[in-house]
């Protein structure tokens, strides 16, 4: 019932990685929404001091072989430079951000559309913050010009922002075409 009128399923990456079982809960909740016909948008959000809960196993190694599982049913991948590396081992070198969105369709071929933010945190009160959308079926990408944002009291939810705004652009009709949806 949950799934009857949906078109997106979110998940973070933040979910498999604290505890076995919200792994394994992960997996039945996207394998269910996939087979309801509903969308799965996967933002990474690596964050190595959550993947613990199998001893003797690093974390980097723990999120690559649990990531590596889920990814297969992921439709929209949300994920910075230092996340398709560290997880999916995509190079982030100088390699632009549509380079890495073709390697991650490549090695996951129900990736139609790839998000990254683009962002410089470089000072404590100010960041500048933009984005970019690979679709795999126009074979390309648009990003749009970084906004400097002054005066920043607190960075957090800033990407869980820009995948809100995103998947709404992308369920919204008017929207929903890549430039228009990154814009948004």
């Amino acid at each position: 019932a949950i799934f009857a009128d949906a078109e997106w399923f979110m998940i973070s990456g933040i979910t498999p990685a604290i505890s076995r079982n919200a792994a394994e809960v992960a997996k039945v909740a996207m394998q269910a929404a996939t087979d309801h016909g509903v969308k799965i948008a996967c933002d990474m959000n690596y964050r190595s001091k959550l993947w613990q809960w199998d001893p003797g196993v690093s974390a980097r190694e723990l999120a690559i072989r649990t990531m590596r599982e889920l990814m297969p049913m992921v439709d929209l991948f949300i994920g910075g430079r230092e996340d398709a590396a560290a997880v999916l081992g995509v190079e982030p070198d100088e390699a632009k951000g549509e380079d890495m969105a073709r390697e991650v369709v490549a090695m996951f071929p129900r990736v139609k559309q790839m998000a990254m933010t683009m962002r410089d945190g470089s000072a404590a009160s100010q960041q500048t913050f933009g984005g970019m959308l690979y679709d795999a079926g126009a074979g390309r990408s648009w990003a749009v010009k970084p906004y400097v944002i002054p005066d920043i009291v607190d960075r957090l939810g800033a990407g869980d922002a820009f995948t809100a705004g995103l998947l709404y652009a992308l369920t919204t009709p008017e929207l929903s075409e890549p430039s228009q949806a990154i814009a948004f």
